[in-house]
């Protein structure tokens, strides 16, 4: 399976554009609770997104980068609340009367992220 870890490198991607995107329009105006919860969150997505690089960088020399047991645990965690999340929000579409694109685009997010957890569940089961 060679594309999964181009689709990490586009997930690792899109999360850092939504995050800087929302940091920018939203920093002007934030007290420091806000801030604080901003910063938190940048890094939750920085560790994540050097978690997504470091794994696909893994799977394209097929050989072991790192030996962090730990951190194949944080990835496969953060992509369980991240599918669950979207889960939720999938649904919440379905009730709606939303838009058809949205509701594919978010089924295609769904998908692609359930092949990355299948994937990493048998690396971690396997090692």
């Amino acid at each position: 399976m060679k594309i999964i870890p181009y689709m990490r490198f586009f997930w690792a991607t899109a999360l850092s554009f939504n995050f800087i995107r929302q940091t920018m329009l939203d920093i002007q105006g934030a007290d420091e609770f806000e801030l604080f919860f901003t910063t938190l969150g940048g890094l939750l997505t920085f560790s994540f997104v050097s978690y997504c690089i470091v794994i696909g960088l893994q799977e394209i020399k097929k050989r072991q980068v790192t030996e962090a047991k730990y951190f194949q645990t944080f990835g496969l965690l953060f992509e369980i609340l991240i599918f669950v999340g979207g889960l939720y929000l999938f649904i919440v579409l379905l009730r709606q009367q939303s838009d058809f694109w949205g509701i594919g685009l978010m089924l295609l997010w769904q998908l692609g992220l359930l092949t990355l957890l299948i994937v990493d569940v048998k690396r971690i089961r396997v090692s």
